[in-house]
């Protein structure tokens, strides 16, 4: 009899697991079906963690463009080549030595060697306090007995690279704030604001209340108008090495102080004039006008008087992925691959070929960026599900990646995400997103106690059948219920 009753039971479980691995299926069979991807192409993979077991897949080794998935690969490999301590640098030196008057007969240079961060409020304790950053120069110059400066501040760039925007990037992203230039010596996130006021019908002109902060050079030709529905639509034109900007779009009626964002274009020669004014400021003359070091003029021996340094990687690579901060990923994307001994026409190519060393199948993988932005990128859910599973694993930093991710429902860019589903605080995952393009790629920590891996990549979906963010939260919720 109790063998009977044993059996039984076992009967009854093995039936229970297949009626829930069906449903299992079956839901994500349905989850496919819906209008919204009817033309769409789609990548989805969701696996074991632990047993690398496949639990549901459809066109896993389609390439697709990822949007800021690809940060992942930035992050990943950062913390996998430099390290979860490593932290960048920005000296501040000076040609020469000074008379006894105090006067230098030189220059004074800001080199800078990839901080993507330098002065963020968001590192406020390693920049602003208890003294300003900029404010810390200027007393390590005075300390160093100098009291005018028969030259100038020189912003260089050189020991990282200088700035620039990848050729793929849209025209019309470049000179907003996520388009920001890539840069040796960048600032405050290279990054200015642009204030407006806006009508109150659909149509009417906006006035342009000005720029925060004020940078010397910059003209803009206001074009924007306002709109009822949208929200923010605006977009700043005017590309590298270009300094006067023309704002087109619209801004939602009735504002009386509607800010948007933008690039700077030659962030190194925005901090050589930072600094010049703030020594001016406090002091210290300086005879000539602030430049940035060009490419091709050699800086000569210099005597470094301070270095700045940045907050340790992990936390730049918690803001880059619970935020998808575009600037933050190129550059750790380029230290890593120049730690990687690779120039600047390899950068890209030599992060897909230390994955391929790592036992990757990066057949179909195309990196243009570090952040996403290009449309050219392509990557399998497959390889973001390898990349996962290695980087908890298998890495030096073991399960560090999944701890820099945001939470669904809690953290991030995923704050809005399953706040009333079964994926509220069990999901840890990286989203993409631009025109045509949804993306989810991250761990899973159902209540059944798997550890699950998953990505999955929606391209070309019909946004007039529905709610693209609703239909990826339910995918979500369901990779959750597992």
């Amino acid at each position: 009899m109790k063998h009977h009753l044993y059996f039984s039971m076992v009967c009854i479980s093995l039936c229970l697991t297949f009626s829930a691995a069906a449903f299992s299926q079956q839901s994500f069979d349905n989850w496919l079906k819906n209008p919204l991807l009817k033309n769409a192409s789609v990548g989805l993979l969701v696996i074991d963690a632990r047993t690398g077991d496949t639990l549901f897949q459809h066109n896993p080794r389609l390439s697709l463009t990822p949007a800021s998935c690809m940060k992942l690969f930035s992050t990943s490999t950062a913390l996998e080549v430099l390290g979860k301590d490593y932290s960048f640098s920005t000296e501040i030196a000076c040609s020469g030595v000074p008379d006894s008057a105090g006067t230098l007969h030189g220059n004074v240079y800001i080199i800078g060697y990839g901080d993507p961060c330098l002065g963020s409020d968001r590192f406020a304790d390693y920049y602003l306090k208890p003294l300003n950053f900029i404010g810390e120069w200027v007393k390590a110059i005075k300390n160093a007995g100098i009291k005018k400066i028969d030259g100038c501040v020189i912003g260089d760039p050189s020991q990282f690279c200088y700035p620039f925007q990848p050729g793929s990037w849209l025209y019309e992203d470049v000179g907003n704030y996520y388009g920001a230039p890539v840069s040796g010596l960048s600032i405050y996130e290279n990054m200015y604001k642009l204030h407006f006021g806006t009508g109150i019908s659909d149509g009417d002109s906006t006035l342009l209340l000005g720029m925060e902060p004020q940078i010397p050079g910059y003209t803009f030709i206001n074009k924007v108008i306002s709109a009822t529905k949208g929200g923010d639509q605006s977009f700043i034109i005017g590309g590298s090495g270009c300094s006067s900007k023309t704002i087109i779009g619209s801004l939602p009626v009735k504002q009386t102080r509607f800010t948007i964002k933008g690039s700077v274009d030659n962030p190194p020669l925005w901090a050589a004039q930072l600094l010049s004014e703030a020594l001016a400021k406090n002091g210290v003359t300086v005879t000539q006008t602030a430049r940035s070091l060009p490419e091709g003029e050699y800086r000569p021996p210099v005597k470094v008087l301070y270095t700045t340094k940045s907050p340790p990687l992990k936390r730049i690579c918690d803001a880059t992925n619970l935020w998808s901060l575009n600037l933050y990923a190129e550059h750790l994307a380029i230290a890593s691959a120049q730690q990687l001994q690779a120039t600047p026409t390899t950068w890209f190519p030599k992060i897909v070929e230390f994955w391929k060393n790592k036992g990757m199948d990066t057949d179909g993988l195309q990196m243009m960026d570090g952040s996403g932005l290009s449309v050219f990128n392509t990557v399998t859910v497959s390889q973001l599900v390898y990349l996962l599973r290695y980087m908890h694993y298998n890495a030096k930093t073991q399960g560090t990646l999944m701890t820099t991710l945001p939470v669904a429902g809690n953290s991030g860019t995923l704050t809005r995400y399953c706040q009333y589903g079964t994926g509220k605080g069990k999901i840890h995952a990286k989203g993409g997103s631009m025109k045509g393009v949804r993306a989810m790629a991250g761990y899973a920590r159902p209540d059944s106690g798997k550890e699950i891996v998953f990505a999955v990549i929606i391209n070309h979906y019909d946004d007039s059948k529905g709610d693209i963010k609703k239909h990826v939260e339910d995918l979500l919720n369901i990779i959750a219920a597992l």
